[in-house]
């Protein structure tokens, strides 16, 4: 593209594969951003799925250049409001994957700047990942650019990318290849059923579509062992063996693995204790990385798609969901009389569906489950009585739910959506202000006045904390932080040097230049001396402490782990330093990398805190 753009002028070259031209000269004014929010969110997404390109927001289809109307607070808002749908992309993109410039226009004949026109152009990289998702109003969403056009991603190559990974994009008509190629040392099958081998050691699971159970069989090939075969649980394969993927034996960050000799090794598998050779333990810990690497994705991609990271998980009897919200027994009653009168069998207006299910709401779209709404008893207040008892509405989450939604071969993450299965935002949202007003409107007339406005109460269950893409200051980390806090406090374990360093890093960054007055230094010295073992025992000013860290952080370069301890102390310190400081100066580049460091290590946190840690 010409180095300066001039107003009307044709630009030299035309659109392809790693190029996109948009106009909006034809569009009415006040359309012009809510066009350009949707149409960026699908090219972007496309060419993270190509091998990348750059949209030109602007420039017509005939190549001419017009430009976009935009004063300095636009640029700031389009620059946020892109970088926030990009957030929303499963998986994450890395920042580096992207950039946006803002061009300004000149006059036709280059002579100075017109008004306030620019062109916008966003460079996007070829994607890290295998496939990435976009999600709009009609659910998870992902495209591919083919032919000159932006197309959804046909099944086949959604389908082979989750198989084989990225390749040359296919013809639209060619077979799909099997999973099985030549040097895999895995397959992976559509019923989650996943096979490792290695020399001495096979590792075979069956794992969950999303929260459920799996379990898996561990099998010894030596002679020694003459095919000892151990089985493993569900809890042993995410609670025992899921710490210390894909590190060096020498590190001896596994828990579950000690070295007694030079070559013999004992390993813990639950309820098995067993004695191994190097090789064997080798060909293990290769075994285990990829089986809980895989049951990770698995679980924290299902977070992803049905967006459970804000609500508490829990269990009750057999039913596994997320706590949406709190209601009266007496409402919970009127929603399932309400539900029994309208099922689908009985007429065909809009709220024609539901489907009767004992003592659950089901709601379903032509033959898509698409909700399970569960009544859990509440004990929140005291005295228990009819008049102030409450049932906490549980979302549904189980395996055989979600693989109604396995059609055709694709995984039940291509059916989220509002003809399929509900995310749980949408869930809450349509419950709390589409269903409960509905049932109340309809009991309107047989419900005394006082009892009709005394049931029409609801407590949300949310994580009060505002989004990552709305935190505006370093306070609005502090819940995050906490969490993390917690996290890091859990039993005594080696944390990998790659999770926790990047941490460190943004965080010393952020705060670097923080004012020092509300400061209580002795505590923080407390926390480094102890926890840390650093030499110096007080603290004489901030500048001090983070010469310290520093220095810590070189250490654990080094060395390649942290112990859990260290760690839970060092980001109490960090909590210190922030809550304490209410300066409203601070460097936002810095805050915004602190924030994307903090969400990936959040999402780890929550994973082990639900997943692997479950009772604590």
């Amino acid at each position: 593209m010409p180095n300066k753009y001039i107003l009307n002028a044709i630009v030299t070259h035309e659109e392809n594969l790693e190029s996109e031209f948009k106009g909006f000269s034809e569009i009415e004014a006040t359309l012009v951003k809510k066009r350009l929010y949707e149409f960026t969110a699908k090219y972007i997404n496309a060419f993270l799925n190509g091998e990348g390109g750059t949209l030109y927001l602007g420039v017509e289809k005939d190549g001419k250049i017009t430009g976009i109307p935009l004063d300095r607070k636009d640029r700031d808002d389009v620059q946020v409001r892109i970088s926030q749908t990009i957030t929303q992309f499963y998986p994450p993109v890395e920042p580096s994957l992207y950039r946006i410039n803002f061009k300004p226009i000149w006059t036709e004949q280059g002579q100075s700047q017109s008004s306030s026109l620019h062109i916008i152009e966003i460079h996007v990289a070829k994607g890290l990942e295998n496939i990435y998702w976009t999600q709009n109003n009609e659910g998870a969403k992902s495209y591919i650019k083919l032919h000159g056009q932006v197309i959804s991603t046909p099944p086949a190559i959604i389908t082979q990318r989750l198989r084989s990974g990225r390749q040359t994009i296919p013809s639209l008509s060619a077979p799909i290849k099997s999973s099985k190629s030549e040097g895999q040392n895995y397959s992976f099958s559509q019923t989650q059923h996943l096979s490792v081998k290695r020399p001495t050691i096979e590792l075979i699971c069956q794992l969950p579509l999303a929260f459920g159970q799996g379990f898996g069989e561990l099998k010894l090939k030596s002679l020694e062992s003459r095919n000892l075969s151990i089985k493993l649980t569900h809890k042993e394969l995410l609670g025992n063996l899921m710490f210390g993927l894909k590190t060096p034996l020498s590190k001896m960050i596994r828990p579950y693995i000690s070295q007694v000799d030079k070559d013999l090794f004992k390993v813990n598998l639950g309820q098995t204790i067993i004695n191994l050779r190097l090789d064997e333990v080798v060909d293990l810990c290769e075994c285990i990385d990829e089986v809980c690497q895989t049951y990770k994705q698995i679980v924290m991609g299902a977070e992803n798609t049905l967006q459970t990271h804000y609500y508490t998980p829990t269990k009750y009897k057999d039913v596994y969901g997320f706590v949406l919200m709190q209601v009266r027994a007496e409402l919970w009653t009127l929603m399932l009389d309400f539900s029994h009168k309208f099922e689908q069998q009985n007429g065909n207006s809009e709220w024609h569906i539901f489907q009767w299910h004992d003592e659950t709401i089901r709601i379903r779209h032509n033959i898509n489950d698409c909700l399970y709404l569960h009544p859990i008893p509440s004990i929140s207040f005291y005295p228990y009585t009819k008049s102030t008892s409450y049932v906490d509405l549980i979302y549904e989450v189980n395996d055989l739910y979600l693989s109604w939604h396995n059609k055709n071969g694709n995984k039940w993450q291509l059916a989220v959506g509002k003809q399929g299965i509900w995310t749980i935002p949408y869930a809450k949202e349509w419950t709390k202000t589409k269903l409960i007003p509905k049932v109340l409107q309809s009991y309107n007339k047989t419900l005394p006045r006082h009892l009709f406005n005394e049931i029409n109460q609801v407590e949300e269950k949310q994580l009060n904390r505002l989004h990552f893409s709305q935190i505006n200051t370093p306070q609005d980390l502090i819940p995050y932080l906490h969490d993390i806090q917690v996290w890091l406090s859990y039993p005594q374990r080696k944390i990998q040097a790659s999770s926790i360093l990047p941490y460190y890093t943004t965080l010393v960054r952020l705060n670097e230049f923080t004012g020092e007055k509300n400061i209580d230094l002795g505590y923080i010295s407390g926390k480094l001396h102890g926890g840390v073992n650093i030499s110096r025992k007080n603290y004489h000013s901030l500048q001090e402490v983070i010469v310290s860290l520093t220095q810590h952080i070189r250490k654990i370069q080094k060395i390649g782990f942290e112990d859990s301890d260290t760690a839970d102390n060092i980001s109490r310190v960090f909590l210190a330093i922030i809550e304490e400081n209410n300066s409203q100066f601070f460097d936002q580049s810095k805050l915004n990398q602190a924030v994307y460091i903090v969400e990936k290590l959040w999402h780890e946190n929550r994973f082990e805190r639900y997943h692997v840690f479950p009772n604590l």
